[in-house]
């Protein structure tokens, strides 16, 4: 009975360990490993399989949440919002480092703190040369050699081991993923290996990283370069047309006014025919600069095509519209435009306001009044502002007439060549 019952409880022990594991129980312990005879081994071996099944999972684990973080970087609408998601993901990829992300300015000269995660220290901006991964142009181990150095940027007198990986994407550095090992767990012991571990799987998240952050980059490029308008840097008539039918609608909904101003430069055709394209081109500039200097953050200047200028001001009535209009005026005529070296002619806009309701039901009436008030301004001696009293009709066809048709069934009508914008005359 003893010989029974001292074979039998350790089997009887190793079957339940088994048919937990078969059930997918990772937890299970297995007894009997230290015994010397056969019943040790088959402990041992069970113990070899359940070490196997933790690193299956933790490696299927790991896959699923990198095909996650890539179809979620894939969707990301804004840089803002992916670096929100590198964060969450990598704090639950890699749950025992705090980390960090830097991405280059545009100027290129320093790198901006995009997001730091579990814990982790960022630098509000740092310099390339701070970082000796960048410098060396790749990943960069600090706290596992013999002889090592510190970043600058991690700002530490005694750091802990971390790594820094630059983020590459077509050939071009975009930015640096700051890993630290031993900041999240303090005073446990990292061993080279699971480093290591943590290292291949920063490396895979960076490469993903760095084709989400170039993708959507090259996407705002994209969309910035289709909205805007080349020569001076507004938008266009493209992206007037998307705001009028979003902010009139936005107004019907909630009964606010929105005011247009339809503007003209005088006399255009003069600086163009006197003294050359190119001082044309100095004279839209120097208009755009203004009125991109001069209206609220939530109006939409744009330039319509050639000298012409349609300002949007969301929940803007006409009374008010028609004062930021006359200052507008009064600013572009003391503008100083040089070409060259000298002085242009002085430069005066004319202007026509008009507003909704007062000016009309939707977005094609209140344009098509503005424009006739426009027109008012110009047979009225021109450098002047118009207000439009009341909806107009007008069988007159001119290009903001055009661009009420283009409205009213949706079609967004591409920018006028700049040789014919420049031919145009100015009346």
């Amino acid at each position: 009975m003893l010989v029974k019952g001292a074979l039998l409880a350790p089997l009887l022990g190793m079957k339940r360990s088994m048919l937990q594991l078969a059930k997918g129980d990772l937890g299970v312990d297995v007894d009997g490993a230290d015994r010397t005879d056969e019943i040790g081994e088959m402990a041992r071996a069970v113990q070899v399989f359940l070490g196997t099944s933790l690193e299956r999972q933790k490696l299927n684990r790991e896959a699923r949440l990198l095909s996650q973080l890539n179809e979620w970087l894939q969707s990301c609408k804004s840089l803002d919002e992916l670096y929100q998601m590198v964060a969450e993901f990598l704090s639950r990829l890699l749950p025992d480092c705090a980390g960090s992300l830097y991405i280059y300015a545009n100027s290129r000269d320093v790198l901006d703190s995009a997001k730091a995660w579990n814990g982790g220290q960022a630098t509000a901006a740092m310099h390339p040369d701070d970082c000796w991964g960048l410098r060396r142009g790749r990943i960069y181990t600090f706290g596992e050699n013999e002889i090592d150095f510190p970043c600058t940027h991690v700002g530490s007198a005694r750091p802990s081991t971390y790594c820094c990986i630059p983020i590459l994407a077509h050939g071009e550095t975009i930015g640096l993923l700051h890993l630290c090992f031993g900041r999240a767990q303090e005073g446990r012991d990292r061993t080279a290996e699971m480093n290591g571990e943590h290292r291949r799987l920063a490396l895979v998240c960076a490469e993903q990283i760095s084709l989400a952050i170039a993708n959507a980059k090259l996407r705002d490029q994209l969309r910035d370069q289709s909205i805007r308008d080349a020569l001076t840097g507004m938008f266009n008539r493209r992206y007037m047309l998307e705001t009028c039918r979003r902010e009139f609608s936005r107004a019907t909904r909630t009964g606010q006014s929105v005011s247009i101003l339809s503007m003209d430069i005088d006399h255009f055709k003069k600086f163009n025919d006197n003294h050359g394209h190119d001082a044309g081109d100095s004279v839209l500039r120097a208009v755009s600069d203004c009125l991109k200097a001069n209206f609220r953050e939530e109006d939409v200047p744009c330039r319509f095509g050639g000298e012409e200028f349609v300002v949007i001001l969301p929940g803007t009535v006409a009374h008010v519209a028609v004062n930021k209009a006359e200052e507008v005026r009064a600013k572009i005529e003391a503008l100083v435009v040089r070409y060259l070296d000298a002085n242009l002619p002085r430069v005066t806009i004319s202007i026509g306001v008009a507003a909704f309701p007062n000016s009309g039901e939707n977005a094609q009436a209140v344009l098509k009044a503005a424009d006739e008030a426009l027109y008012r301004a110009k047979d009225g001696g021109r450098n002047r502002v118009e207000l439009s009293p009341t909806v107009a009709s007008s069988n007159t066809t001119s290009p903001v007439v055009n661009m009420q048709r283009a409205l009213a069934v949706g079609v967004a009508r591409e920018q006028p060549a700049r040789d014919l914008e420049r031919g145009a005359d100015a009346a």
